[in-house]
């Protein structure tokens, strides 16, 4: 799998993310970013494939973060409906993507 590491300096760099579109969610200070949005921006299509299963809560955001937090994550499926999704994959400012 390659991944564009000029592009993820550019994201590393600047936190707007220039004009790409990745979504924040939960405490202003310290946001939570969509782990798809972010492997969308690199170029990676499964993200969940690039994480390694060692990273900790440091990296990932865990149940007890969505619970402070009051985060509810949502899926859209393809009639427009959308139901609770708590499964979809959140990353702290630390990572995980290598």
């Amino acid at each position: 799998m390659s991944i564009n590491h000029a592009l993820v300096d550019r994201i590393a760099d600047k936190p707007w993310f220039y004009d790409l579109n990745v979504r924040l969610i939960g405490p202003i200070e310290s946001p939570f970013y969509y782990a798809q949005d972010i492997g969308d921006a690199l170029g990676v299509k499964h993200v969940s494939s690039i994480i390694n299963p060692e990273y900790t809560k440091d990296d990932i955001v865990t149940i007890e973060q969505r619970e402070k937090y009051n985060i509810i994550t949502y899926k859209r499926h393809k009639n427009g409906s959308m139901s609770v999704d708590n499964t979809i994959l959140l990353l702290t400012e630390c990572g995980p993507v290598d």
